[in-house]
Formats: C-alpha cells, structure tokens, sequence
C-alpha cells in the first residue's frame, strides 16, 4: 500500500492514532499546536480530549515528529494523496462549466480527444474561496499499549471479508507476531482466517495454524493460488512447494470427517489433491479419504438433502440438524415440504446458530410481503436477476418463529450485557455489514444529509500508466418515485435536465479527461448535484456508479478510488476537501462496476450501496444501464431492508447504562458504549465489541464471561 504500513493505516482508520507519552518542561507553544489541529481538521479529524491533553505535553520536536507520522495516514484514509483535484479538467468547476453554452463545452472537448492540449480550451485556476462552513470532525483516540493485539484481534473476530487494505494490514500484523498460533475456528469469517494461514504457511510458519475442517485447508490452498477462498470464480490451483504440501497435509491429517468434506466438493479436491501428491507423504487418513473419492460409494450431503425433500422423507429434517447452517438457509423449503414439523426441527438447533444468523433470519421472516428478491449467484452483483418472492411461511407461523429467534438474541444479549443498554432509536438507520463491501457499514446505511447542505460532488480518480486513454467513469442516474428513468449526468451527458432552458442545473460535469496526456496515466472526474434543483425538476432518487468505460476491471488499474463530499458553497474551498467527504475509498475488484450509494432527493439521505449491479459499462447514460437500474433497485430496497441493523442487535436489551448512539455529537460518552460517529472530543469510549456479540452461540453464559474478560 504505498510507502505506508497498512497496519498504521488501518489503526487510523479505526480511530486511533500513537502520540508519544511524554511531559516536557518545555512544551509546543499553542501556534504549533494550533498548527497541528488546524491540519488535522482540514482532514476532517480532531483529538479528543484525552488525546488533546497529551499533545498539549509535547515539545516543539516531538510534537512535530508526531505529525509527520500522522499526516500522511490521515492522507491515505481520506484519499487527500491522490491529489484528485489536479487531474479535473476544468479547475474552475462548477462556474467554468456552467457558464458554458452546450455547443461550446463539446467543440472543447472534442478539441482535447483530438489530442490538443487540455490548456488550450480550459481556463487559469483561479483562487478560490476559502472554506467557511462548519464541519463535524471525526473524534481520533489514543491508541492502546498494544494495538497489534487489538488490530488482529478486530480481523479475527471480524464476521465478513476483508478489504485489501485490511489484507494488506494482516500481512504488515503477522510479521511483528511471531508467537501467537491461529485457529481457524475462531474467525469470525472463515475464508479471513485462510488469508491469515496462507501467509504463515507462505512464511515457512505453518505450524501456529490449527483448523480441524478440511474446507479451511481447501480455502488456504485457493489463497496460496491466489484464487478466491468464496469459489466464486472457477478454482485452479498453481504448483504447491514442498514445505507447502507438507504444511496443507499436515492440517488434513488433523482434520474431522475428511471422506464426507471431500464428497461435498468432488471436482475441486481432485485438482487440489492431485497437486499435493498424497501418495508422496505419510498422511494414512488422507489417503484413505483419497481412495474414497475416486473408488467409493459415499454419497453426497447435498444429494441426500435433495432426495429427501423430493420424497418428502422427515428423515431429511434429521440430516438438516447436522448443519445447523445449511438448516438456515433451506428454512424457507423445508417449511414448504414439512411444514410447521421444519419449525419444531429448526428450534432444536437454534443454539447452535450465531446471533448473526439468527437475526438474519428474523429479518427474512418479518419482510416476507416484500415482493422482489435479487439473486447473486454464487455472491456475484454482477450477475445478479429479479424475482418475485416466494416465502412459504403462512403469517402465523413466520411472526411466531421470528418472535422466537429474537428472544434468543435477546436472552444472549442480556447475558452478555447485563448493564443493560440506553438505545438511541436512529441506530436503526445502521446496518450489519455483509459479504463483499469496502465500506464498513451495511447495505442500505443511511446518512442523513442536512438541511444546510446545497449540493453534493461525487467523484472518480484512477491512475493506470502506460494504457493511454483510459476511463472509469464517474455517473449519476435519476429516477422518478416509480423508478422511471429521466436521464444521467456522465461522460456524454454533461448536464441535467440534458437541455437546461430555463431551469436551473440539477447536476453538471466537470469534463473528461484524456490520460494518455499524463504521463502517470492519472485522471479525475467530478460531478456537482443540487439536491433543492433536483427536488423541484421531480426527481425522487438518484444512484451514484463508477464504471470503466475500457471494460478493464478495478483490480487492472494501479489505483480507483471514489469520493463524495457534501457542502453548502460549491465555490468555496478546494474541489477536493477531505474535511467534506462522507464516503472516500479505494475501489477494487475484478469487476467493471461499482454502485457505491443512491441519494432519496425527498428525503434527503444518502443511502450505502456499494455493489457491482450489471450495466452498460459505456455510460451510465446507455438505455441498457438505466432499464438494469429500473429493474434491480426495487429489488435492491427490498434487499437493504432484510439486512439487520444496530438497533436490531440491541434492542431486546434491557433499559440500563451502557450508550449504543449513531452520533455523540448532543451527548459525550464516556465508557463502555457504540458510537456510529464519534465527532464529540469529550468522548471516550471504551468501544463494544460488535463482532463478538454477534458471535454469541450455545452456553450463552460461558461466552459472556469470555466477553467480559476479552473487554
């Protein structure tokens, strides 16, 4: 990642940061610490006041040496580094576009895909306006003594994917913990515990890794390949070395009903195993389940499972008790085919189940009247098709079952939680993240939008040297209530409405750039929404995509990434101010789309998306993108409202002293608590630990005391 360390990055990113523990005789005089807090908020980030009190201690040097470190940290997890605002076409945006009649903007452009220079057709920055408006800046703490534990303690208990800045970071985590050994079963999310394997093993330290499930080690071998440990892609497997082979056998030999895992995945075991040459090594159980794989009879979990319901056998309700899971997930078809004997079958099992699953289930159940579904075979957005929903459960029977999954929750929580909880109703606009996100909160995250705030600037910066004119394109598409398209603002649509007249502008572009000029292969566009013009222009909802228009995916280029900001004076300060974003990351992946979030206009909320829905990668303004939207984002609404929210997680928790708060910005909090939003310097808090919490499963008292003693 850069020149940075990514595990810095990510301590940042997580709202801490390492100040020196000093008390000088001679500390900073306040225009030095003034100079250091007004360089922090410029990147929307201020001290607490614990923090604060440090920093006050430092001399002069030491204060300054802090900063330095600081900076450009604070400069990657806002994206401030890039320097987006350099590579936007018309420096003056928005007046120097709006300015300019539609035939004069695209005789310029045409001008610059010619070849000419960009300068002939553009004006002279000018200086703009200083920014004035008050911002809320984001709360940094003092790290703890030991924040290598705490980073690597977050990715293991974390419940879905890590990004690849949180891959990065592991990596930069592992070589400075060299005595802790990993079992697998303790991950929150198993395929990020076959991340952290695969680098041990990498590293000639197979030995600090436990699992006793061969579909960990299946996942560490497709990590080792540098291949997807979802299958989502088709697995291949590279060479293995021996030091490797000895390491994945040494974990097989280890590993709980070895012949059963590898009829699960037949094919993908017999391409794994003929790279391990079992033959070679002194593994008997493997070899035996080798043996089973090609020349036995075993038949497979999914085929007695299909059998079963296809003849209607109860024997098959048995069968779903061995995989609590997989029971979750065929919930909806036993009930069809058993009915209410599939609900006394699955309560058996609720134990078994984590508070994550259970209350995904839960929501499942209560949103049984939405009508659509989206599909993602195999987790792929891409590829993803609408449905009309099929839930078999009669009203009685999915309201009781979900009252009953909830006092589960409930009943683990309290233990866990026995101070019991003051909730803040807005949590519920929070949702759990899933699968597949850069963004670190849900699907279907809502982030209230001011009533100050006038305009949003969403933009696309990449960088891909030595490919001349490449484009990933920044677009909005807008949408009447019914999802009726009404047009788009990218590329080959500069303004909206597209024939301005006499109205005012709902959105303008800031012109596109020609990379091949730039000899990084850099380049950057922006576009300006007024949400009051977009109001009253009838516009309801408005979704936000970058696409690569040279149909190279995001993980081809040496740098995507997206940023939104929103603000009141469109002119005032820097076309890019980090202290403005809401939203800046880093776009990776092998796909060539990325729905990163919708606005609801009447509302005045920007709600997270951040998934790849399959468009016309031309322009957001292709017919094919806008009828794909039409179809999807119903769908997609309905999606975002099965996802449990923070509030879902607490709100079967008696009434007590422990804060869970979307923002602290009316009330400090102090202690044990969740903040969504920290912009409150007085604030100190002793975060909860979300993933473990929705970790909770069986004797619900033996793992609050593990809870209480990790706090």
């Amino acid at each position: 990642m850069r020149t940075l360390n990514a595990a810095n990055v990510l301590l940042t990113q997580m709202g801490y940061a390492s100040v020196p523990l000093e008390a000088s005789e001679k500390p900073a005089d306040n225009t030095q610490l003034g100079t250091v807090l007004a360089s922090m908020a410029y990147y929307g980030y201020a001290p607490s006041v614990t923090m604060m009190d440090r920093m006050r201690r430092l001399s002069a040097e030491v204060l300054a040496d802090f900063w330095r470190a600081l900076d450009p940290l604070l400069a990657e997890i806002t994206v401030d580094n890039r320097d987006i605002s350099d590579f936007v076409v018309y420096k003056n945006f928005p007046r120097e576009v709006l300015e300019m009649s539609e035939a004069e903007y695209w005789v310029r452009q045409i001008i610059m895909y010619i070849g000419f220079p960009n300068e002939m057709v553009t004006e002279v920055a000018d200086d703009r306006d200083p920014l004035t408006e008050k911002l809320d800046l984001k709360t940094l703490e003092i790290a703890p003594s030991d924040p290598t534990t705490m980073m690597i303690d977050y990715l293991v208990a974390k419940r879905t994917e890590m990004t690849p800045r949180e891959i990065s970071a592991c990596h930069a985590l592992l070589e400075n913990c060299d005595q802790r050994t990993f079992d697998l079963s303790e991950f929150g999310f198993r395929a990020n515990g076959a991340r952290f394997a695969a680098y041990l093993i990498d590293h000639g330290e197979g030995h600090r890794v436990r699992t006793s499930s061969a579909t960990d080690v299946l996942r560490i071998a497709l990590v080792l390949s540098d291949m997807d440990p979802m299958m989502r892609t088709k697995p291949w497997f590279s060479p293995f070395t021996r030091a490797e082979r000895r390491s994945l056998f040494a974990l097989l030999e280890g590993c709980s009903d070895l012949v059963e895992d590898f009829a699960r995945n037949r094919e993908v075991w017999k391409r794994l195993l003929s790279r391990l040459h079992p033959g070679d090594y002194d593994v008997p159980r493997v070899q035996a389940a080798y043996n089973e794989l090609y020349n036995g009879a075993t038949e497979r979990f999914n085929a007695r499972l299909e059998r079963g319901f296809a003849n209607k056998d109860e024997g098959v309700l048995e069968l779903l008790k061995t995989r609590p899971g997989i029971f979750m997930r065929a919930l909806n078809q036993a009930y069809k085919v058993f009915g209410s004997k599939a609900v006394v079958a699955f309560k058996d099992i609720i134990h078994e189940l984590t508070v994550d699953q259970l209350l995904r289930t839960a929501r499942y159940l209560e949103c049984r009247d939405n009508q659509l579904r989206l599909i993602r075979p195999s987790g792929n957005w891409e590829k993803s098709q609408v449905i009309a929903k099929t839930v078999h459960f009669d009203a009685d029977a999915a309201t009781g079952l979900a009252r009953d999954l909830r006092a589960e929750v409930a009943r683990r929580m309290n233990a866990a939680l026995p101070e019991g909880v003051d909730l803040d109703p807005e949590v519920i606009t929070v949702n759990l993240p899933s699968n597949g996100q850069e963004i670190d909160v849900g699907r279907g995250t809502e982030i209230a939008l001011g009533d100050d705030v006038r305009f949003i600037r969403s933009a696309s910066y990449w960088k891909m040297p030595g490919h001349g004119n490449v484009y990933f394109d920044n677009g909005w598409n807008f949408f009447q209530a019914d999802w009726k398209p009404m047009g788009a603002v990218c590329w080959n649509s500069h303004q909206f409405p597209f024939r301005k007249g006499d109205k005012p502008s709902g959105a303008i572009f800031s012109g596109d750039p020609t990379v091949s000029k730039e000899m990084e292969g850099r380049g950057a566009q922006m576009i300006d929404l007024y949400l009051d013009n977009l109001a009253e222009q009838g516009v309801a909802y408005a979704v936000w995509s970058i696409m690569c228009f040279s149909k190279k995916s995001f993980n081809q280029a040496e740098d995507v990434v997206a940023t939104l900001q929103t603000g009141v004076e469109p002119q005032e300060g820097k076309l890019y101010e980090p202290g403005r974003a809401q939203i800046s990351l880093p776009v990776n992946g092998d796909n060539m789309t990325k729905f990163v979030a919708y606005i609801d206009v009447a509302r005045r909320k920007l709600v997270v998306m951040d998934c790849a829905l399959p468009a016309v990668v031309e322009s957001a303004n292709a017919i094919p993108t806008r009828k794909s939207l039409q179809d999807r984002m119903p769908a997609f609404m309905a999606y975002a409202d099965m996802q449990p929210s923070i509030a879902d997680l607490f709100e079967g928790v008696k009434a007590g002293s422990i804060p869970v708060r979307k923002s602290d910005k009316e009330m400090a909090v102090v202690g044990k608590g969740y903040v969504f939003k920290s912009v409150n310097p007085a604030s100190k808090v002793d975060p909860i630990d979300i993933s473990a919490l929705l970790a909770l499963k069986g004797d619900v008292a033996e793992e609050a005391v593990r809870l209480r003693a990790a706090s």
